[in-house]
């Protein structure tokens, strides 16, 4: 992710955790939005690799490009505005891909699984930072209830 781009999504999250009503609250959105953006790059993983069994190499790249790109964020969501380690990332990254993996029963002809639970939210997770943000707020604010 360029710096510009880390600059921006900072911002993005500082505005939509701006509303918490605890000192708490800003790290556990972004600890969740850390791990959501990291089961989304398991996903688009998966999706690379299914698309790649299926001989559809462009879009399997174009996957693989999906999923470098949510590690990335996640990198930066995990260390930056969460305050965890780095190697968070990539164990949850591993955990995530070995679940799916035994979801569609190592079987990628069985990916409609994966695409029913995950396809809307991971391109809302890679596309509305800030939309899900609130969620992860507003969520956070209902557990305080």
């Amino acid at each position: 992710m360029g710096r510009t781009a880390t600059i921006f999504l900072a911002a993005l999250l500082n505005g939509s955790l701006a509303h918490a009503t605890s000192p708490q609250d800003p790290l556990n959105v972004s600890n969740n939005m850390a791990q959501e953006t990291v089961e989304c790059a398991a996903y688009f993983g998966v999706i690379s690799i299914a698309l790649e069994n299926s001989n559809k190499l462009d879009s399997s790249k174009e996957y693989a490009e999906f999923r470098d790109k949510a590690l990335e964020r996640a990198a930066v969501v995990t260390t930056e505005q969460a305050g965890l380690k780095s190697e968070t990332v990539g164990t949850r990254f591993k955990m995530a891909a070995e679940d799916m993996s035994k979801r569609i029963n190592m079987n990628t002809s069985n990916i409609s699984i994966l695409m029913a639970d995950y396809n809307d939210l991971c391109i809302e997770v890679m596309t509305d930072v800030e939309k899900r943000g609130r969620y992860w707020t507003k969520k956070g604010l209902e557990k305080q209830q």
